[in-house]
């Protein structure tokens, strides 16, 4: 007797083409069809995160079918984004209903706080502001016993790592910075944009600069303040854009 196998999900079919495409090195299959699919099925981002969580080491075993999961998650929540610029208020309440469902999958105990910090890169991938409670239930998170408030003790030589991780490319270390911060409250987004500008090392201030055009003012004023500081020491292409910055 033959068993029926359980049928799979337009979500779970998104997703498997997705990782399959990626592990043959090429990019994920975004078309027409699955534009409409994401502009019709946009309660799937709560499918999308349960795929992920499911899949994703150390909880589950294909991490590149997890990894397809997130980007699908991704575009999701952007049409969703989309929506909510056009002010639909039922795509407002629907993201922030999946952020407050994903807090509450961590704080259970149901997923690590790595499917935490791997939402708050799909949301600022998507452009959609991290909530309060998000924020703060990333900032709950264990960190290292060496670590002294919100960012590492050996700050220095983290910001080492990722700069030569991104070649000294301000702008790719800033897009990094970004990415993995999303999540962060303000205050330690600022407190780690004030640390590149005062870091000592010539191209995590030219970070540093760039930090002048993120959204949050908080942020804005702290590396501002922190600019102040070493402005003696800021090269001539800092300084014109800074001028260029200024008058934008």
């Amino acid at each position: 007797m033959s068993r029926t196998q359980p049928k799979s999900s337009p979500t779970d079919e998104h997703a498997r083409r997705i990782a399959q495409a990626i592990a043959k090195g090429r990019p994920p299959p975004f078309n027409d069809a699955f534009d409409r699919y994401c502009e019709s099925s946009p309660r799937e981002i709560f499918a999308a995160f349960t795929g992920a969580a499911r899949h994703m080491p150390p909880a589950g075993r294909d991490e590149p079918l997890a990894i397809g999961y997130l980007f699908l998650l991704q575009r999701l929540l952007e049409h969703l984004r989309y929506r909510t610029d056009r002010r639909y208020a039922d795509a407002a309440k629907l993201i922030a209903d999946f952020q407050a469902d994903v807090v509450a999958q961590v704080e259970a105990g149901n997923v690590d706080g790595r499917m935490l910090a791997f939402v708050g890169g799909a949301l600022h991938q998507s452009k959609i502001p991290a909530s309060p409670e998000f924020a703060a239930a990333s900032a709950r998170q264990p960190v290292d016993p060496d670590e002294d408030g919100p960012l590492p003790a050996d700050v220095h030589g983290a910001l080492a790592g990722i700069l030569e991780a991104c070649d000294g490319d301000p702008f790719m270390t800033v897009g990094a910075l970004t990415e993995s911060g999303h999540s962060m409250p303000e205050d330690a987004r600022g407190a780690l944009a004030g640390t590149l500008a005062l870091a000592g090392i010539p191209k995590a201030r030219s970070t540093a600069v760039l930090f002048l055009l993120d959204p949050n003012s908080t942020v804005r004023r702290a590396v501002a303040g922190a600019l102040a500081q070493v402005a003696a020491s800021l090269t001539p292409t800092e300084v014109r854009r800074l001028i260029a910055m200024r008058n934008w």
